[in-house]
């Protein structure tokens, strides 16, 4: 995803960025802005991936936000 991206794939995200690694990514609002974008680069720079703000495969094999029950139902947000 990047900036333009729309949808609840986003609002996740984002969500998962403020609630899950304390990030600001602005308002929570489903849409990939700057302030997503600026957001996904600080948590790139924080494992110490290329920080472009582009989430993206690599990104995504870093941050596993959501969590599933044994049976693969979706159970809540990550903790740290």
């Amino acid at each position: 995803m990047n900036t333009g991206a729309r949808g609840s794939h986003v609002w996740e995200l984002q969500t998962a960025l403020r609630d899950c690694y304390h990030i600001n990514p602005g308002p929570i609002d489903g849409k990939y802005g700057p302030l997503t974008k600026a957001a996904v680069a600080v948590f790139q720079q924080s494992v110490k991936i290329k920080d472009d703000g582009v989430y993206g495969p690599r990104t995504e094999d870093f941050m596993r936000f959501r969590v599933y029950d044994n049976r693969g139902a979706w159970a809540g947000w990550c903790t740290q």
